[in-house]
């Protein structure tokens, strides 16, 4: 039921959701939007949402227990976390908690930056993502 609730088109337009994934709003954001509005009607990426949601959150607000945190212990590939530090959706301690929990896994956390890296600092985050994917270290974080 939470999952339906957040989920809900009408529900991410009234909490302008779309803003509050970034820290700055790229001016982009505006022509963005409807395009992501028109794939979030697809059902399957109303399919996917749903289950993300669902396990992270309960009607009672975000689950304490970080599930997933367990089930990446066993996996043997190498791991990356890229978090904003002004993430207004999922908090930048679930950072924190990755990096306990995996300690061999990189995390790295960019200042000024809301929940969506991968768009607001493209650039840095690329400069991560392309040498991780190639099998190499970051010089930097």
């Amino acid at each position: 039921i939470a999952g339906e609730l957040v989920y809900r088109l009408g529900m991410i337009k009234k909490y302008d959701t779309p803003k509050n994934l970034f820290y700055r709003p790229p001016a982009f954001l505006d022509q963005l939007w409807p395009e992501m509005a028109r794939f979030n009607e697809l059902p399957a990426a109303r399919q996917a949402a749903l289950r993300g949601i669902r396990s992270s959150i309960n009607l009672f607000g975000q689950k304490g227990e970080r599930r997933i945190l367990a089930r990446l212990k066993d996996l043997k590939a190498p791991l990356m976390t890229i978090w904003g530090e002004r993430d207004r959706i999922i908090p930048v301690s679930h950072a924190g908690a990755v990096h306990r929990e995996l300690p061999e896994s990189q995390v790295h956390i960019f200042a000024d930056c809301g929940d969506w890296p991968q768009m607001e600092q493209a650039d840095r985050f690329n400069a991560l993502l392309i040498p991780f994917l190639g099998g190499k270290k970051p010089s930097h974080s």
